[in-house]
Parts: structure tokens; C-alpha cells; sequence
């Protein structure tokens, strides 16, 4: 499905930036009656709100105090708590609106970008990075056996979604990019 837009309208509109929601991507989002949809867009939206990547990974926010060894610089700013989180009812339509979901190198939310996108019939892009096997010990193959590589990780995806293809990016690293255009 592609959308041919004129250039005399491109040129009206300028460059277009993709919204950006600070949000904990989760089937419960998306599952579920309404009511605990809008619960679960709640705390998701709020967990994300206090979580900031630092030098060593991620970590819960609770104030501007730098963790033991960090020194103050650009790398490990505090970040300013939003006020409000985003209703669920802008959530939603954010999500039902979206043309394409793309996850690059997006951690923890790989499995649920596959499970979003697939049961929506959204097209998507994914570059998965790393496992987080600790964090995700029920992430099983096919065979049963437990995801903990990174190429357990792309065979799980791929298991979540039979219909999508890997390609591979050209650059170093974790390139493989896993999509589907639902054509």
C-alpha cells in the first residue's frame, strides 16, 4: 500500500517529523477491555516517564542525583519528568493511525513491535539488538528451547511472524533488519 501525496503539497506541509511518546510497548495496551487498556496506558506511560539510559544501562529516575562513579556531563543528564502522560485515547489513535512502525535497535520492545504490527496488519521494520534473555526468560523457540543468542532471538521473531523476511543492513554490528509490508 503506497500513498502518492504531490509535491506541490510537500512543499505546503515542509518536512514532516515523526511523534514521539515516551511508552513501555506492551500487548496490554492493545488487549483487553477498554477499561484496563486505559490502566495499563497509565502505568506503562508513567514507568517510561522515570526511566533514562545511563553510561550502564538503563535505570529508574527517581531524582537528578547521579549514580555512584557517574560525573556530571552531557552523557548523563537528568531528564525533566513530563507533567502528564499521554491519554489513552491520544495513544490509540497514534496507534491506529501510524502508517509503519519501526524499531531500530529498540531492546526490550522487539517482541512487542512484532506482536503489535502483526496483529494490526501494520507495516513494520525491525533491527532487534539485544536478547535481554534474564529479562525475558518464557521467550521460547518453536522447539522449546530458550531464546539467549541473537540469533535465537531473530529465529523467535521470525517465529512470532512466519510471513515476515530478514534482510541485512549495510553496516557493522547487528544489522539483520526483520519486516513486513503486509502487501
Amino acid at each position: 500500500r503506497h500513498v502518492t501525496v504531490p509535491l506541490e503539497e510537500c512543499r505546503r506541509l515542509g518536512p514532516q517529523f515523526p511523534r514521539h511518546e515516551r511508552m513501555f510497548l506492551d500487548p496490554r495496551l492493545w488487549t483487553g477491555d477498554e477499561a484496563s487498556r486505559v490502566a495499563a496506558c497509565e502505568h506503562f506511560g508513567k514507568r517510561a516517564q522515570r526511566v533514562v539510559w545511563r553510561p550502564r544501562g538503563l535505570f529508574v529516575q527517581e531524582s537528578p542525583k547521579l549514580l555512584d562513579g557517574e560525573s556530571a556531563s552531557p552523557s548523563t543528564p537528568f531528564v525533566e519528568l513530563a507533567e502528564t502522560v499521554i491519554l489513552f485515547s491520544e495513544l490509540r489513535a497514534l496507534l491506529e493511525e501510524a502508517s509503519v512502525v519501526v524499531g531500530m535497535h529498540p531492546d526490550q520492545a522487539a517482541g512487542a513491535i512484532v506482536e503489535f504490527s502483526v496483529s494490526h496488519r501494520k507495516p513494520y521494520a525491525l533491527v532487534p539488538c539485544c536478547t535481554f534473555a534474564k529479562e525475558f526468560p518464557r521467550r521460547r523457540l518453536a522447539s522449546g528451547r530458550a531464546v539467549g543468542s541473537y540469533e535465537e532471538l531473530i529465529q523467535w521473531l521470525l517465529e512470532l511472524d512466519p510471513a515476515a523476511t530478514v534482510d541485512y543492513l549495510d553496516f557493522e554490528g547487528r544489522n539483520a533488519v526483520i519486516y513486513n509490508r503486509f502487501c
